[in-house]
């Protein structure tokens, strides 16, 4: 990440999508969740009847999930502004300032995204190749954070922010 912006700094997920098509329907699915380090330009929170709110943050990647899976890293991402706001942001609903508890997160949301319904990376298999599957998942789940955890240190979070995941 650049040094010279001023911007904050924090974790988030990013999601790896890919595009899908079943009987002519097209939709994306998520083929991985890895924790990035990245700009935080925007927060945003919305207020219920019920009295609960809701935050959402607006961030700027700096490499996008093509770079994270094909291992070609050539450009960073900064944020870019113009008169209608950020042109390159991403609605995110959870960031830390620790990466730990990005980790943490991101596991929490594998196995309830992923791990917990039907999935097409996941077929439905006898339980024994079933288990070795999600074990293969997870591995590539790591060597994809791996590839981004050499192109972009952990290290460079280094405020604390207040999020709620660190109140």
């Amino acid at each position: 990440m650049n040094d010279e912006l001023k911007y904050p700094r924090v974790y988030a997920l990013l999601e790896m999508n890919k595009e899908c098509f079943i009987r002519h329907t097209r939709f994306e699915e998520t083929i991985g969740i890895v924790v990035s380090p990245c700009y935080l330009v925007g927060e945003k929170s919305t207020y219920y009847k019920d009295g609960t709110t809701r935050k959402e943050y607006d961030v700027v990647f700096p490499r996008t999930a093509d770079d994270i899976f094909h291992d070609y890293f050539d450009k960073e991402c900064i944020p870019e502004y113009n008169l209608d706001g950020y042109t390159n942001t991403a609605s995110v609903s959870f960031v830390s300032s620790s990466y730990e508890e990005a980790i943490k997160k991101r596991n929490e949301m594998i196995e309830k995204n992923i791990f917990n319904g039907i999935h097409s990376l996941l077929p439905l298999e006898p339980i024994e190749s079933f288990s070795e599957r999600c074990d293969e998942y997870l591995k590539k789940i790591e060597e994809y954070q791996q590839r981004l955890n050499n192109v972009e240190s952990i290290e460079q979070v280094k405020t604390k922010i207040k999020t709620p995941a660190n109140k």
